[in-house]
């Protein structure tokens, strides 16, 4: 079991059946005594003690839930408890999960979170009593946590988070160099009333604050030693090192270049984010060495993006001379940070490093904050000998914008590069981008159009995640300076990208639609390029739904997706699976699998349409969610998908179409056209054949074809049914035209009155009839006894529609009919369900005779007065097609 297991243990009968529940949807490893392994077939047994389970799994698990009383849970974890930094998650919850306490590990290991998320499941609530949750505080030892931010070991959280949420005055200081960092701290802290930001941190030393927050990106402070005992210090990222070496050079020997470099200029090792070369040096065995050595990324510039660049705007290098190359280091760690270089290369004995701040000053620069726009200027002016050309610094291009005194209105595009290969790129799209003063985008981006773009355009890099707002006000500012700018995001801009953000910052500045004007080009998103990989997989209706929650509730997600089942949609899951989001997709899957057949196929693919593509066609009951990452698009067909070699095609009926091409006339796909001999017949019937049928006709009259009253009552109570019933999706296309009928078994189950008007109707077609019911009516009774229908004196059980051809729910139990609604559609056999018509493959409220022929008109009982209308429609054409014949309906 890997370290990042959640275990389950349970000590009851009821417990165990939880933990059974529970496991699958939390990616857990449930534990039960073996007297329960019954209640939990898929659970671990352990032989001892509960106790002694917990003290065995308590080093390799990241979370413990425990389902047993809280006094026990408690006595089990009392000797083994550390420190927060080590222990894992503690939950306790009863045996009928209403309550979820979170004993251990609220905040930093993630326990307040799965108590949501198991409640959640469970229906019942979550017990939080971290006193910040409870007084809607943010929690210390989370802020930044996503964007990496690090706390150091000896800072006072516990005292301050105890200040906190006792509202004792808090102060905050923030390196001036950060400002973007300020401004979300700012957000994140909004809910704190007793904390106030400072200039200086020599003002975290007076008394008046309890307690203190220290945000930088250095390695020391004077003020460090004092402030310690009541503050919080967070180590941010926000520093790449751009390293440049001779072939050979061990990573020891750069290890102690870079971090003589950091110590002299006072920066943090642990604030290293990335290191950066160049291309030539990729394969470098000392550098790959050296980021693997202090956990951090190596990105590698391309040789043609640091081409573009000015040499003489960076200090003499001799990649310049060897490689044709402005440099390695500087260049390197500018282009990869997106911001100022704040040390210049420093040449050691054979390697050089220089390091840059990483982007984000622009978002400050937007904002308008004159006192923060001031301190930004400050650091970056300090290097400003040692920085690179303009159009490299966000920064300083908005800076120099903004001091123009010509501005004029200029032109925001908004573009959909397709999902990677420049071959899927519109030619509106490709004239836009080469058109453009300036293109932004995120890095990996920046890369794909890269051939298509020319020395003078000028690139923002954006980071790769986070601040959508701030990226989206940002191409707002620079285009109304006059600008023409190209923001460009993959597949379609307008799908989960960029056009969102950008329009919600337009619309609260005012924007009239002039200033900037805004254009959206729209590109070829992935599903698209998914899709036609595959054939034809969404030539039905279908949806597209991302899986992530950090921006929508699970919960929506969750009744989005059991919708999409529910209404048979083929469903693309987008940001499907991630390393912190790994249960979701399957959750997902599961929701449509409880409305789609196993075989159902699945498509996956990752990085469609570029050079890694790959694409896995699998079933519902196969796909392995660890095969899909961010990177990955999931395509699931609908009920009627299904696979042509390595093709995925839905059908949309074109087919069903050539059959029944005359009823189709008056626009109803859903027409089935029975011959009264079980025949399909696409006319009148010849005098012979109306002879031969209507003795049998004549018996089924009565059954088939109620009076005035009875068709608008039915009608009312189909209408009423169909509103109410969910929706199984029917395996079979419309119309459905059935042919020799004669002897094909049909199956009934019920016995009542419904039934019996079922039977009637198949016995009149010749059918084999097989009728399932513990109980019927007289006249079934005598039509069982008189050897015209074989009847089964039982309730319905699983088999027992073998080789039927047709199959009748006509029960007064809505369970029964249900299953066997289900168990139909499993194998395939056309079902029609008496009491929930939307819930079976087909359904005839509508009859029309004429002669020996019978027309029955269908639409799953969803729409009856369509119906019926198709259906006078059909009889008014063959009444004028053969005057004075037999009519009646």
């Amino acid at each position: 079991m890997s370290a990042g297991t959640v275990v389950i243990i349970a000590v009851t009968r009821a417990g165990a059946r939880l933990a059974a529940r529970l496991a699958p949807a939390l990616g857990a490893v449930a534990c039960v005594p073996p007297k329960l392994a019954a209640e939990a077939p898929d659970a671990a047994l352990h032989a001892d003690s509960a106790l002694d389970e917990v003290r065995a799994r308590w080093r390799e698990a990241r979370a413990l839930v425990l389902i047993m009383a809280a006094g026990i849970a408690v006595r089990a974890i009392a000797p083994l408890l550390e420190h927060k930094a080590n222990d894992p998650a503690v939950l306790c919850l009863d045996e009928a999960g209403r309550f979820v306490v979170p004993l251990l590990g609220g905040h930093r290991a993630g326990a307040n979170e799965l108590a949501h998320r198991i409640a959640a499941l469970t229906g019942g609530q979550a017990a939080i009593t971290t006193a910040s949750d409870v007084q809607g505080l943010p929690a210390l030892d989370q802020l930044g946590q996503a964007e990496g931010w690090l706390i150091d070991e000896e800072s006072a959280l516990t005292h301050a988070m105890a200040c906190l949420v006792n509202g004792e005055p808090l102060g905050c200081y923030v390196e001036p160099a950060l400002p973007w960092v300020r401004m979300a701290l700012e957000d994140w802290l909004a809910a704190c009333p007793t904390l106030s930001f400072v200039a200086d941190p020599a003002e975290l030393r007076e008394d008046r604050y309890a307690a203190a927050l220290l945000v930088t990106h250095r390695s020391g402070d004077e003020h460090w030693s004092a402030l310690r005992p009541k503050t919080v210090r967070y180590l941010l990222p926000a520093l790449v090192a751009g390293v440049g070496c001779r072939r050979g050079v061990p990573a020891e020997e750069l290890y102690d270049a870079l971090m003589a470099t950091l110590d002299d200029a006072g920066l943090g090792p642990r604030c290293v984010a990335a290191l950066a070369t160049a291309e030539l040096k990729a394969d470098e065995p000392g550098l790959i060495a050296l980021a693997e050595a202090i956990g951090t990324p190596l990105e590698v510039i391309p040789t043609a993006q640091l081409a573009t660049l000015d040499p003489a705007a960076f200090s003499p290098s001799a990649a310049t001379e060897h490689f044709d190359l402005p440099g390695v280091a500087e260049p390197c760690a500018l282009l990869a940070a997106n911001g100022p270089l704040i040390v210049p290369k420093r040449a050691f004995a054979r390697c050089t490093v220089a390091v840059a701040l990483k982007g984000g000053h622009e978002e400050a620069l937007t904002r308008g904050d004159e006192e923060t726009r001031r301190r930004g200027d400050e650091e970056i002016a300090t290097h400003d000998a040692q920085a690179p050309s303009p159009q490299l610094s966000a920064a300083s291009s908005l800076r120099r914008i903004q001091s123009s005194p010509h501005r004029h209105t200029g032109r925001l595009t908004l573009i959909g590069i397709g999902p990677g290969n420049l071959d899927q790129l519109t030619m509106a799209a490709r004239e836009a981008l080469q058109s453009a003063d300036l293109v932004a985008g995120y890095q990996v981006y920046i890369d794909l159009v890269h051939p298509l773009l020319a020395p003078h355009q000028e690139l923002i890099v954006t980071p790769a995640m986070g601040d959508e707002l701030g990226r989206a006000r940002q191409a707002i500012e620079l285009a109304k300076s006059g600008r023409r700018v190209a923001l460009i995001s993959s597949g379609d801009i307008g799908i989960y990208a960029m056009a969102g953000p950008v329009f919600e910052q337009l619309g609260i500045a005012g924007w009239t639609g002039d200033d900037p004007t805004v254009e959206v080009l729209p590109g070829i998103s992935a599903f698209q390029a998914l899709a036609a990989r595959l054939g034809a997989p969404i030539s039905h209706d279908f949806c597209l739904i991302s899986l992530s929650d950090l921006l929508t509730p699970w919960t929506l997600i969750e009744r989005r997706v059991a919708a999409a089942a529910a209404t048979d949609f083929v469903v693309a899951f987008y940001n499907p699976r991630s390393r912190k989001r790994h249960w979701q997709l399957g959750a997902a899957l599961d929701l449509l699998r409880e409305q789609r057949p196993a075989t159902t196929p699945v498509a996956i693919a990752r990085n469609i349409t570029r050079a890694d593509e790959h694409v896995t066609l699998t079933t519902l009951a196969e796909i392995d969610p660890d095969e899909v990452d961010m990177f990955t698009l999931v395509l699931i067909g609908n009920s009627r998908s299904y696979s042509v070699g390595e093709r995925m095609v839905t059908p949309r009926g074109y087919q069903k179409k050539r059959g029944a091409e005359e009823a189709t006339r008056w626009g109803d796909d859903d027409t089935m056209i029975w011959g009264s001999d079980g025949a399909a017949r696409r006319g009148c019937q010849d005098a012979t054949m109306r002879e031969e049928n209507e003795a049998r006709r004549r018996e089924s009259d009565d059954a088939e074809t109620p009076g005035a009253e009875e068709i608008r009552r039915r009608r009312s109570d189909e209408a009423r049914m169909g509103e109410r019933a969910p929706s199984i999706p029917s395996t079979h296309n419309y119309p459905i035209i059935l042919t020799q009928m004669a002897g094909a078994l049909a199956v009934v189950v019920g016995g009542g009155a419904v039934g019996e008007r079922k039977v009637r109707g198949l016995l009149a077609s010749g059918m084999n009839v097989h009728l399932i019911s513990p109980a019927v009516t007289s006249q079934l009774s005598a039509w069982a006894e008189a050897g015209r229908i074989g009847w089964v004196r039982r309730g319905y059980a699983s088999g027992d529609l073998a080789g039927a051809r047709l199959v009748f729910a006509a029960t007064d139990q809505r369970a029964v009919n249900a299953l066997v609604a289900r168990e139909a559609a499993a194998e395939g056999i056309l079902c029609n369900v008496a009491d929930a018509p939307g819930e079976g493959s087909f359904h005839v409220p509508a009859l029309y005779r004429t002669g020996g022929m019978t027309v029955a008109v269908s639409s799953s009982g969803a729409a009856p007065a369509r119906t019926v209308a198709l259906r006078d429609a059909i009889a008014r054409w063959l009444e004028a097609s053969a005057p004075g014949g037999d009519n009646e309906r």
